[in-house]
């Protein structure tokens, strides 16, 4: 699922909450648009889990634009609270929600993949050491495939995702990646070939 919620403009002496649930074996990322509290005393909670007594991942107050926010489960719990004075002025929070991570497991053994559906997710919810990975991308349909990490996380400079133009080791490298940033690639066919 994906989705937008918050308050535009609070009241004081406000208790909310959200549960958002993925589909079982999916993440799920948050992401602010903004956040405006009284600081201190309106916040937002975030939960890695459904309710308030799983791992407290952040509280935000004040106006700040904080980092994205990843479950580890499909479920993710947010609270608001304000408390019985001063809420006007201050705008509240608007934030958005991602599922990800529709893959079978962590990539804890080698393996090869072949994806021929036009649309789709791949990749590893977790690894291993001394793993290789790869998945062989053939929509005989297109004529480019548009790759977009929603998540991406590995070593710096040692865990390699290489994204190669064609349908080998063999093709001309689109990219290699590495850390936490892999931005958005498109190929210049219908085959891609990547290799973890």
């Amino acid at each position: 699922p994906e989705g937008t919620f918050g308050c535009d403009g609070y009241s004081n002496s406000i208790d909310s909450s959200w549960l958002i649930t993925a589909e079982t074996g999916q993440r799920i990322t948050l992401s602010f648009q903004f956040i405006d509290t009284e600081t201190y005393y309106d916040y937002v909670k975030i939960y890695d889990g459904s309710n308030s007594h799983a791992l407290l991942l952040n509280t935000l107050s004040g106006y700040v634009f904080p980092d994205d926010i990843h479950s580890s489960s499909n479920n993710l719990y947010v609270t608001f609270h304000s408390d019985s004075s001063i809420s006007s002025g201050y705008e509240g929070f608007v934030a958005n929600y991602v599922s990800f991570g529709n893959y079978d497991a962590a990539c804890s053994s080698s393996a090869s993949h072949t994806l021929t559906s036009s649309f789709g997710s791949f990749g590893c919810d977790g690894y291993s050491n001394s793993v290789t990975v790869s998945w062989y991308i053939n929509v005989q349909t297109s004529s480019s495939i548009y790759i977009n990490f929603e998540n991406f996380n590995t070593e710096q400079n040692y865990d390699l995702v290489t994204i190669y133009d064609g349908s080998s080791e063999n093709s001309p490298v689109l990219a290699i990646y590495s850390g936490s940033h892999a931005p958005p690639i498109s190929s210049s066919s219908g085959q891609v070939y990547i290799k973890f």
